[in-house]
């Protein structure tokens, strides 16, 4: 029996997820406060269509 999508072995998930968060640490390193902008404007790329957004954040901690 064949499961479809094939999964990836626990050794390739675990390298890739480990790249990534590297990644995104030096940028927080780098950047500082300014490093949630950037997120910002990489989540816009992400927008299809015609959407309306708040002109406010509104963050919980």
């Amino acid at each position: 029996m064949v499961y479809y999508p094939a999964k990836k072995p626990w050794f390739e998930e675990f390298f890739s997820s480990f790249g990534d968060k590297v990644q995104t640490r030096i940028l927080q390193a780098q950047l500082g406060e300014n490093y949630h902008l950037i997120e910002k404007v990489k989540n816009l790329q992400n927008y299809q269509g015609i959407q309306v957004r708040m002109p406010q954040d509104i963050v919980i901690k």
